[in-house]
């Protein structure tokens, strides 16, 4: 009893020192630990001549199989053990590579998982088929050799799950010198490789605290699993690029920074060319709310810029639904909706006008949190923000009784049917169409097509007959 009561303390207090470093870090540089990406176990390189990194690799596996001897290991891996030291070795690489390559003026650090619960042949996510005790050795190898660094330790906290941290690395100079000098100037791209990047499971559910549960299979479930597959399948095949020779690529980097900090539409503060494949994630742990497609860098980039997405090298073109879920809440009730949804009053913009309804249709609640705008409102004219919602809901007075209900969570179930409709359409006939939720992006000399199945899906998914504005 003394023995248990011991280790349980012992064991709050690493959690409590694990605690109290990621706050010291987070004190030192906030923004930094934001910039971090998960490790990508579906990564390999082409490279002319190829297998440049071949001897790097074998050096490592060389260098920290040694490690492990004088570290005392005594037995030999088997064969298939080996095959997966192998794979975390060069994954572990390439991700490293990876964030350097992505970090420019801040650095990118890169996520990690230390918890052997996460790794497995029948796991769902992000790390599907690989072995934790081979990372591990990984990990503890090129840690111990000086390839890597810890940015933050991550713990565990089985009484407060939400607050788990994942620990963050980042490569060495040592690393950085010895990988640059095996690719030199050649050739060299990352990118996913099709077979392992289809393994994981890409139908995610989440609870009203965003956290993932498991669930049981439906026939539903296993159709939106292989249509997402046969989205992905082609998605991987299709060179998505950006032409960085037309835009200000610092002009871009700042801007997504920006909006990810004040929208959290955007979910990483970079561009990262590799994340080409999509998954649908339900919310509020039903497969009736949510569902929508995420994954793509393309959701990552500003709207400005968008049109200098290429698909295998032709220009593109981005048609969205207009004013989508106001559209789908009159339709639904059969009446018409006002001309402006969003621009209710003179004094308010109407992109407030457009986070206000966003905000009222999605919310359990009348939301709190105001755009900044309100202050300076409240003190000029006296418009508060509640005033502001109470103005909305009688502009919107045939639709008012879905405000503050979570109803926009509905919505976003059908709009993500929608998507699936049109993505499988051009999928179908082999043709790349890339998903922003409510519009798509397609080549120029698909734009008629677009349209025209655009209104198909959502006349099927409202069941009316009534038309919606599509712009570009």
């Amino acid at each position: 009893m003394i023995q248990k009561q011991q280790i349980q303390e012992r064991k709050s207090v690493l959690l409590e020192q694990a605690k109290n470093s990621q706050n010291d870090v987070n004190h030192q540089d906030v923004k930094g630990l934001d910039r971090t990406r998960l490790i990508d176990f579906s990564l390999i390189y082409i490279s002319k001549p190829k297998q440049c990194l071949n001897g790097f690799l074998k050096r490592l596996n060389d260098e920290i199989q040694n490690y492990e001897l004088d570290a005392g290991r005594l037995n030999k891996r088997s064969r298939v053990a080996e095959e997966e030291l192998k794979h975390c070795i060069k994954s572990l690489a390439l991700n490293l590579w990876h964030n350097h390559y992505l970090s420019h003026d801040k650095p990118v650090y890169l996520s990690i998982s230390l918890n052997k619960n996460n790794y497995g042949k029948n796991k769902e996510f992000e790390f599907a088929r690989v072995s934790y005790k081979q990372f591990n050795c990984v990990y503890k190898g090129m840690l111990a050799l000086g390839y890597l660094e810890v940015r933050a330790r991550g713990y565990y906290d089985e009484n407060n799950p939400e607050g788990n941290k994942r620990t963050s690395v980042y490569a060495t100079e040592k690393f950085l010198k010895a990988f640059q000098e095996k690719i030199g100037a050649k050739a060299f791209i990352i990118k996913k490789d099709k077979k392992r990047a289809l393994y994981a499971n890409p139908i995610l559910k989440r609870d009203r605290e965003k956290k993932r549960v498991r669930y049981s299979d439906t026939a539903e479930i296993k159709r939106y699993r292989s249509n997402v597959k046969r989205i992905n399948t082609l998605l991987l095949s299709t060179e998505i690029s950006l032409d960085f020779q037309k835009i200000d690529a610092r002009d871009l980097e700042q801007e997504i920074e920006q909006n990810y900090h004040y929208d959290r539409e955007y979910k990483r503060p970079y561009i990262d060319l590799t994340q080409t494949v999509l998954r649908r994630i339900f919310s509020n742990n039903s497969f009736e709310q949510g569902g929508r497609f995420y994954g793509g860098w393309w959701q990552n980039i500003p709207k400005k810029f968008r049109p200098f997405i290429a698909l295998n090298g032709e220009n593109t073109v981005e048609l969205d639904y207009s004013e989508l879920h106001p559209h789908m809440l009159y339709d639904d009730e059969g009446v018409p909706m006002p001309k402006d949804p969003y621009r209710i009053n003179d004094l308010v913009s109407r992109k407030v006008g457009k986070i206000a309804f966003n905000a009222l249709l999605n919310a359990k609640k009348d939301p709190k949190s105001e755009p900044n705008q309100f202050w300076w409102l409240e003190y000029e004219h006296g418009l508060t923000w509640e005033k502001y919602l109470v103005e909305m809901k009688e502009y919107h007075a045939p639709v008012a009784h879905r405000f503050a209900t979570g109803y926009g969570m509905t919505l976003q179930f059908m709009d993500s049917q929608m998507a699936e409709m049109v993505m499988l359409h051009f999928t179908n006939k082999g043709i790349p169409c890339l998903s922003i939720h409510d519009s798509f992006i397609v080549s120029s000399k698909h734009r008629a097509e677009l349209e025209s199945v655009m209104l198909d899906a959502y006349k099927t998914i409202m069941s009316t007959d009534r038309d919606i504005p599509i712009k570009s």
